[in-house]
């Protein structure tokens, strides 16, 4: 009877639905481990997208759902339907009139996997939305960006990565990633006693954290500023990933190493004001900070 003929469709159209969400991940999974590579993230190692993985896994997808939205007008039998009321058409208008939602990040994720310049593992700085992080997934209309600091997920249309400016912590230099902290000295510090104060927090650092010692450590007086010297400690990074631990290691080595070096790395003290409390009273001196 009709009941026993609609559950079949109904039974034969969640087989096709089901096979091709399988079928999908299949095929991601199978291109991932013949085409991609393998990348430690977050103490793991994974099997990571490249450029020719990601595209054939969006083509294969494409055409998989062509072949099952084909299989499942004909077990309904819609084809004469569509033609009189115009479905395509209709699906077609909403695709237009929605476009402002989806197209501009569905267009930039394509954008983003086509050029391969962010990939999955990536750490990843974002000045203008205060975003740093690492990549990890980009699909079609978003980013996940596990943030370094807080350790917790954000979604990021992928329209925000080609408007903002990202920094990539990723190089294919023999020397690695670099990156620096910057130290305000008073200006009645000897430079070769700031640079000895500086080479030993490098050192000290290289054993706490992942800070490769094998490459050179760089300081340099990077601004004379009206109330202290601006002086920059460059070093590289072992795994841009342990970015945060690093920079909070060679600060607390800078802490630590402050007395023994007669530095202070705190705010320097620049001028003193004298106030009077009355025409007989004391002028107690009161010192601040600039």
């Amino acid at each position: 009877g009709l009941n026993v003929q609609v559950a079949k469709q109904f039974s034969q159209s969640f087989l096709v639905v089901l096979a091709t969400f399988l079928l999908i991940h299949f095929i991601e999974v199978f291109l991932q481990a013949k085409y991609g590579k393998r990348l430690d993230i977050e103490g793991f190692t994974r099997n990571v997208d490249t450029h020719t993985s990601k595209t054939l896994e969006l083509f294969c997808a494409v055409v998989i759902l062509v072949v099952a939205v084909v299989l499942l007008i004909n077990l309904w039998g819609l084809e004469s339907w569509m033609q009189k009321t115009s479905v395509l058409g209709f699906i077609a208008l909403f695709c237009f009139a929605t476009k402002e939602y989806w197209v501009g990040d569905f267009l930039s994720g394509i954008f983003i996997i086509g050029q391969g310049r962010v990939t999955r593992g990536d750490v990843i700085r974002i000045p203008s939305e205060d975003v740093f992080g690492i990549v990890l997934q980009i699909k079609g209309l978003q980013t996940i960006v596990r943030d370094l600091v807080r350790r917790h997920d954000i979604t990021l249309p992928n329209a925000l990565l080609l408007r903002n400016r990202v920094d990539i912590l990723r190089t294919d230099l023999a020397r690695g990633v670099r990156d620096y902290i910057n130290f305000k000295i008073g200006y009645g510090a000897d430079s070769r006693k700031v640079k000895a104060f500086l080479e030993e927090v490098w050192d000290n650092a290289c054993d706490s954290a992942a800070i490769d010692a094998d490459q050179s450590l760089h300081i340099a007086l990077k601004d004379c500023g009206d109330h202290a010297a601006t002086w920059r400690l460059s070093y590289t990074l072992k795994s841009p990933h342990q970015v945060i631990l690093c920079q909070n290691a060679v600060r607390e080595a800078a802490y630590d190493l402050q007395d023994k070096h007669g530095l202070q790395v705190s705010t320097p003290l620049t001028h003193v004001v004298q106030s009077e409390e009355g025409p007989g009273g004391d002028s107690p001196a009161s010192g601040s900070k600039a």
